[in-house]
Parts: structure tokens; sequence; C-alpha cells
């Protein structure tokens, strides 16, 4: 058995380490992901998302982009199938104020919200009239897809759309069968926006994921409604100072029945966990503890990689989790990770095990923790990062 150990190695943030074939770039360990109350949020500002849409494009690579609101945050509390397809996510902006605001609380920093609506406009007005983004239009009610697509291909902009369709109101199952997904496909388009209402369209493109060949998919509830005339967006204002929701249930007043429920709901994680949590955050973040990491491997390659933590893991020392992490997942094997001397563990590496759990799913390996005391329980717990230790 030999072991490799780390303390505090001298990296910059774009160094790229090379171990071999199979090794996850590290471009991709750096996302800026962070865990907050069970679900992934990045902070890729408006700028960032657009740019990222418009190289997927270019490259034809797979991007699920999902936009947790509030309504995300509570329904993945009970709903496992949501909260896989954020998980699975290659991008998740914030799309909620109390999102938001939670991030702001943690110290994490974002640079505000990245609603579908206002990343689908800014597509439209980023000047690539030449290389318009291929949008296709997937859902609303009866009608209003077709409506959309003809005011998106009025006038001229950096989107136009080759095709849309309404699949009723059958089961995810029903929605997505062959025919559909073959006209989507053959539609040549570079973004699929989806709108099936949050839980089912979420579910929809997790299970139709490996069957699309769109490069870039997203469910984007309202916006489909913005661009057919249905519904109309909260002005500026509203947005600006977390109203939007207000406007929201002006315009379907059916609403306000999710947005009482989901706000008590908010009330109880914010006193509960969330403040709480804030506390041992700064806490942490004020002593400046250190962090050292050991990664075992044995010379047979049927088991695991180990890597162990041992202290406080903090966002400022996670590049020496980047490391590690690479080396082991250049090995081609399962990763456990031991926090048997783990002391604290922040939103920054609850982001960081997301990500590397993603990749080892891809590839058809997994990601366990072992060695979890008492104490660290309650905290991935409190985090409602508990489901990790369970997989």
């Amino acid at each position: 058995m030999r072991s490799h150990e780390l303390a505090e190695p001298e990296l910059c943030a774009n160094q790229v380490s090379i171990h071999g074939a199979g090794e996850l770039p590290r471009a991709n360990l750096m996302r800026n992901l962070y865990g907050i109350l069970g679900i992934p949020v990045d902070t890729d500002s408006l700028e960032d998302v657009v740019r990222k849409i418009r190289l997927a494009k270019f490259d034809r690579r797979p991007t699920m982009i999902s936009t947790p609101n509030l309504n995300f945050l509570v329904a993945s509390l009970t709903d496992e199938v949501l909260r896989q397809s954020l998980l699975a996510s290659d991008l998740c902006s914030i799309d909620g104020t109390p999102i938001l605001w939670l991030s702001r609380l943690f110290g994490i920093p974002v640079n505000g919200r990245v609603a579908g609506a206002d990343f689908f406009d800014a597509l439209r007005k980023s000047g690539g009239e030449r290389d318009p983004v291929k949008v296709f239009l997937f859902g609303g009610a009866p009608g209003v897809a077709e409506a959309a697509a003809r005011a998106v291909n009025s006038k001229s902009s950096g989107v136009i759309c080759v095709g849309s369709l309404y699949p009723g109101y059958g089961s995810i199952e029903e929605i997505g069968d062959p025919n559909t997904i073959n006209t989507i496909n053959a539609s040549g388009a570079d973004f699929l926006v989806v709108s099936l209402g949050a839980q089912k369209g979420q579910a929809w493109l997790l299970r139709n994921q490996d069957k699309l060949t769109v490069p870039v998919r997203s469910h984007l509830g309202a916006a489909i409604n913005f661009e057919g005339g249905t519904l109309k967006r909260a002005p500026s204002a509203f947005r600006r100072f977390g109203f939007e929701w207000l406007w929201r249930i002006r315009e379907e007043p059916y609403l306000w029945r999710r947005y009482w429920r989901d706000g008590k709901i908010f009330l109880a994680l914010l006193l509960g966990r969330a403040l709480p949590l804030a506390v041992l955050v700064r806490y942490h973040r004020a002593m400046g503890r250190q962090v050292a990491f050991d990664l075992t491997l044995t010379d047979a390659s049927d088991l695991p990689a180990v890597v162990s933590i041992e202290g406080t893991a903090m966002e400022g020392n996670v590049e020496s989790a980047v490391r590690v992490f690479e080396r082991a997942l250049s090995e081609g094997r399962d990763i456990w990770v031991d926090l048997s001397k783990v002391g604290f563990v922040d939103p920054r590496y609850f982001g960081l095990f997301i990500v590397v759990r993603k990749y080892l799913g891809e590839t058809g390996r997994q990601l366990r923790f072992v060695n979890v005391r008492r104490s660290t329980r309650r905290l991935f717990r409190l985090n409602a990062f508990e489901y990790l230790l369970d997989t």
C-alpha cells in the first residue's frame, strides 16, 4: 500500500495537472459550485452563462442547465428525482431571490440572480445574428410554444426558433416517446427550452438526457409564456428588490398557495438550519484552520482510492482537495472519502463532492463516505446533504 500526503500545496488557480488518460480535467473540479441546504448552486454571472451556452453549442457538448429557486429547494427535500436532476446538471444558476439571500448569508461570492428568462433574453441580445443559437420550444399551454416561436423569429436577434411542440398533458413516459425525441433531435437545435412545470420538466430532462442530441437543455418555466405573450414579466424594479413573486401572483393568482407553503418551509429552514450554519461557517472561516489530505492507493486496481480529510474543509483550502481528487480520479477507481478526522465541511466542499460524485457516476464508478462520526453525520444532516452518506 502506498500513500501520498498533501498539506497546503502551492497551486495556481488555473494550473492543470496531467496524470494520464481518464482523469477529470481540473477545470471541471474547479467549477464554482456550492452546496446549499441539499442542492447545488453555481456562482456564474449572466455573461458566464451566456458564454457557456455558446461554447456548448460550438462543441456540441451535452449541457443541462437548471435554475433553482425556492420551490426547487423546498421540493428537493422530498422529491428525489428533482434532486437528482439538479445533481446531474452541468450548471445551476440562481433563479430565486431566497437562494441568493442564503448564498450571501453563507458568504458565498455570488454575482446575483441569473434567471432562465434573463439568459434567454441575453442570448437574443448578444449580437449573434450571423451565428444565432437555434432553439426548440417544448411545452407550455396549447398554442403558446408556437406563438413564442413566431415572436422570437419576428425580429433579427442572436436566437432563432427551429421548432416547437406541444406534447399534451400525458405522463413523463408518454411525452418522451421515440417520435417526440426524434422530432426534437431532427430539428438541429442548439438549445432545447422545456416548459412542463418545474418538477415534471426536470424529471423529463433527467429521463431523456441520454436520448437527446440537442447540446443545451433547460427547463425555463415561464420563459416560453413570456415570449408567447401569455404572461408579462415583472418590471425590473420588482425583480431587483426580490418582489417578482408578488407580480407572479398578480399574473397567476393560483400561485399564492405555493408561495405561502414554500415561504413557511423557508422560514423554518432559515431559523433551524441556515442561521446556525452561517454562524458555523463564519466562525471556522475566521479561525482560518488548516486541512491535510492523505490519498491511499492499493496495488489492486479493483480496490477503491481512499481520500482522507483531516481538519477543517473550507473554501480557502479547496485547491488542495482538487489536486488530491484529480489524482484519485486518474486512477480509474471508486473513491472512498474517509471523514474520521474531519472537523468541519463548508458549502464549497459540498459542491466539490457533488462534482466528483457526478463524474464518477458518469463513468460507472462510485463516491462513498466512510468512517463517518456521529457529529459529522449531524453536520451533513444540518446541511441537508445526509443523502450523500447513504449512497
